[in-house]
């Protein structure tokens, strides 16, 4: 194949090797080496603790949304691998693997009285400390009210990771909606 700098053509020529890969190979990186690898097909790979997922939602709802930040709580988990502890009923996910996290997080608010202008908010925390650029804003003056949480997170070994919320302005009496809170998590690198 040429490849050029503009001004000449240089054409890399290449023995092919006996081991060479055949149709199904795969090509790795090894960075202990800083060499390719050749993996022939059929070669098992295991991902480690990399793509565990965990997955929970409030079914009941109803959990009230006052001027006190608050932990949303989880009734019903979906998956739940084995690097994360979590209690249905309660709040906190505890992760055991240090890494790179895709975290996703929705919150469902109702307002069940009141109609003075209202706004709740909705953050991702590592214990209680606000994890930034997590916060989203839910207008909370009538009716019902969502938003949607996405994050790329790196957590430690032994972080319990929240979704909290919060009442900032108004005094409408708030609570989440049954089946609309959830919050997932992916660990997608070390």
């Amino acid at each position: 194949m040429p490849i050029s700098d503009g001004k000449k053509e240089f054409f890399n020529y290449v023995k092919r090797p006996a081991d060479a890969p055949s149709d199904g190979d795969l090509i790795g990186w090894d960075s202990a080496t800083s060499n390719f690898v050749w993996y022939p097909a059929g070669t098992s790979f295991t991902l480690a603790d990399a793509f565990k997922l965990f997955h929970a939602y409030n079914h009941a709802g109803g959990q009230s949304i006052t001027t006190t930040a608050a932990s949303l709580t989880f009734d019903t988990e979906t998956k739940k691998d084995s690097i994360y502890s979590h209690t249905a009923g309660n709040a906190g996910i505890t992760v055991s693997t240090a890494g790179l996290y895709e975290v996703k997080a929705d919150v469902a608010i109702a307002n069940s009285s009141g109609s003075t202008a209202s706004y709740v908010t909705a953050w991702l925390a590592i214990g209680t400390t606000e994890i930034e650029g997590t916060r989203a804003v839910i207008n909370a003056t009538s009716g019902r009210g969502s938003a949607t949480i996405t994050a790329m997170v790196e957590l430690a070994a032994s972080d319990v990771l929240n979704v909290r919320a919060q009442l900032n302005t108004g005094s409408n009496t708030i609570a989440t909606v049954a089946d609309g809170c959830r919050v997932s998590l992916n660990r997608v690198a070390a």
